[in-house]
């Protein structure tokens, strides 16, 4: 059942070992059961918070549910308020996209985890390349968020 602003899923994560059921038998330790719901943030601050006091209060349809993590936002802007609020509850939060080296800020995302590079890292890879091909005059076109003002500071840094 999926609607357009949330969608509840059920997950096995398990390695792939053929198993066969045994009724009345506990699955096995490796096995386990994770239920997942989406929440849009609209990629801004305000919906984010909005996402992530959704996901609280959530009670998946009446089981035993409490949140254990957050998976996203994409954007920094809206993983910042998320990322707060995450360390105020000890919810922690993993980012597959932000990557605002504010979000570095261990005491105040101090639940805040990326698995992709923070600006900083792949700036400093672009100014090595300008200036391995001899580039002394370099344009930037950004937007002016947490992102695109972290990049370009991170790059201005790296190419002096």
């Amino acid at each position: 059942m999926c609607m357009s602003r949330m969608c509840m899923t059920h997950f096995l994560c398990a390695p792939f070992v053929k198993h066969t059921h045994v009724p009345h038998v506990p699955p096995p330790p490796w096995l386990t059961r994770v239920y997942v719901r989406r929440y849009d943030t609209g990629s801004n601050s305000k919906g984010s918070i909005m996402a992530y006091r959704a996901a609280r209060a959530d009670n998946f349809d009446g089981t035993d549910y409490s949140l254990h993590s957050i998976i996203g936002a994409a954007r920094s802007d809206a993983s910042k308020p998320m990322a707060t609020l995450g360390a105020i509850d000890g919810v922690p939060q993993s980012s597959y996209w932000s990557t605002s080296d504010g979000l570095d800020d261990t005491g105040v995302y101090s639940y805040f985890s990326r698995t992709i590079p923070a600006d900083s890292a792949v700036a400093k890879a672009a100014a090595e390349l300008v200036k391995s091909q001899g580039h002394t005059k370099v344009g930037i076109a950004h937007v002016d968020d947490p992102y695109g003002s972290s990049w370009k500071d991170a790059f201005v840094k790296y190419c002096r």
